[in-house]
């Protein structure tokens, strides 16, 4: 269990338990939003994961081409940008082979990704063919930066729209403890009407719901999950 979802969670339970005067009742309501902030904040690590392996491999293939360009040797350049890349990954030195072009195909465990054969595919081609590097792979160039570039304005999106939810969210709970505050006497008359306490106690359970209902409609049409 992460121990951020455990903290939100509590925080959460708190504001209702000061709403609603009843710890008993928000039992169930910590407990829901336990599952939910975990569910959340362990898809919210793999979408992080994710945007971080797809750098490392936008850099890592476009460090190969530009080395390539300079030594016009296939070997030489994959391995020469593998080793300088596998002091920052130690996974990468578990795929490592004296053959660059079998370490290329090692690290598609590491890499999977469309974008990522192609480039193995050419540069096999390149191996087998020869021929002038920055021809050969302008293209996919110009195409992975395109490809990259929509990658970063989405993990922007993503991250703005995660931290709009949390803004009005937390408006949302201060104008709840500002009426419980200012109201008082009102607001416990309110509470003795199980409709009004049930009410309450089903918008703490819809919040979490919420941002994993955010976070499930942006990973089904993210960008992110064809490369």
């Amino acid at each position: 269990m992460k121990i951020e979802s455990i903290l939100v969670s509590l925080g959460i339970t708190l504001v209702h338990v000061y709403t609603v005067n009843d710890p008993w009742i928000s039992l169930p309501v910590f407990l829901v939003n336990v599952i939910c902030w975990h569910t959340f904040f362990k898809q919210y690590d793999g979408i992080h994961r994710h945007y971080k392996w797809l750098y490392q491999m936008y850099f890592y293939m476009h460090s190969i081409i530009t080395t390539l360009a300079i030594k016009k040797h296939v070997h030489e350049s994959v391995l020469d940008v593998t080793v300088a890349l596998s002091h920052h990954d130690k996974t990468i030195q578990d795929v490592m082979d004296s053959d660059g072009l079998t370490t290329l195909t090692n690290l598609k465990a590491n890499y999977p990704a469309k974008m990522y054969d192609l480039f193995v595919s050419s540069i096999q081609f390149y191996d087998q063919q020869g021929g002038d590097v920055m021809s050969l792979f302008d293209n996919f160039l110009r195409q992975s930066r395109i490809s990259e570039t929509r990658i970063q304005e989405e993990e922007h999106i993503y991250r703005r729209g995660v931290i709009e939810f949390t803004t009005l969210w937390l408006f949302n709970l201060l104008v709840l403890l500002l009426a419980k505050w200012a109201l008082r006497y009102m607001f416990d008359q309110m509470l003795s009407n199980l409709l009004v306490l049930l009410s309450i106690s089903a918008v703490f359970i819809w919040l979490p719901l919420t941002f994993l209902y955010y976070q499930a409609r942006y990973q089904q049409f993210s960008y992110m999950k064809d490369q």
